[in-house]
């Protein structure tokens, strides 16, 4: 830990210091630690915006907004993705923070979204037949047509896994707890792709979430144990923690 300090402190004001403060702020996301991912963010930013990169800091604030959604701080996300966009309100920054929009319940942002990365990128196979898929199932309000939208995805979902994630979610707002199973359980098998991304934690949970679904009561209490043992430093305040811990609490 000393030695990552040390680091930490000889990289500031460094040139490409802002992706070692952003892997650290990744890590610390990973734990549920975003109190201290917040810190990390801001000095990467920082360091984008003292060489003048907005783009770059933009995407920064819409990694950080994308995860404080992810966990349920909507407030903070909005507020970041707002940042962001006030740094650069090109398509580079409106793609990311889209799913912010998204999660807060936001349609007619993310349409617009939607209707400029398929102007934009009429051609782009990760754009159309992911991204795109990705961000109709978010919005959608029937969760069957939320896991059919997702179809084009499957080929290449496996190149960021936010699909199968997403795809996890749908089958549990429509109470399919086999389906949301093996779409999470497919996440946690590939642990090393993006091996700091939060699907995994959060898939985690909603393995959880599927097996009481299927009433399985014994795998549904050792996959919430898991969990919580993975963020048992993580900030108490954190919605999804807090609402693992009632979940949990039922079941015993």
């Amino acid at each position: 830990m000393a030695t990552v300090q040390r680091n930490l402190e000889w990289a500031k004001g460094r040139p490409g210091s802002g992706l070692l403060f952003l892997d650290r702020a990744g890590m610390a996301i990973y734990y549920g630690k975003l109190r201290e991912a917040r810190g990390f963010v801001q000095q990467a930013v920082g360091e984008a915006k003292s060489r003048r990169n907005s783009q770059r800091a933009a995407n920064y604030l819409a990694g950080a907004a994308n995860a404080e959604a992810m966990v349920g701080n909507l407030k903070e996300a909005k507020v970041l993705a707002q940042e962001a966009l006030a740094l650069d309100g090109t398509i580079d920054t409106q793609n990311p923070v889209a799913t912010v929009f998204a999660q807060a319940g936001d349609t007619a942002t993310v349409r617009k979204t939607i209707a400029l990365l398929s102007k934009e990128f009429p051609q782009g196979t990760l754009i159309q037949n992911q991204r795109i898929p990705v961000l109709r199932s978010m919005i959608e309000r029937d969760p069957a047509k939320a896991v059919e939208d997702l179809e084009p995805a499957r080929p290449t979902e496996l190149n960021a896994l936010g699909p199968i994630y997403q795809r996890g979610l749908a089958y549990l707002r429509w109470g399919r707890g086999a389906e949301a199973a093996a779409e999470f359980q497919k996440v946690l098998a590939h642990r090393t792709i993006f091996p700091e991304s939060l699907v995994h934690p959060l898939s985690q949970l909603g393995l959880a979430r599927a097996y009481v679904l299927q009433g399985d009561t014994a795998k549904a209490r050792e996959a919430y144990q898991d969990f919580l043992a993975l963020w048992k430093d993580a900030d108490p305040d954190v919605p999804v923690l807090q609402q693992a811990k009632a979940e949990y609490a039922k079941l015993n």
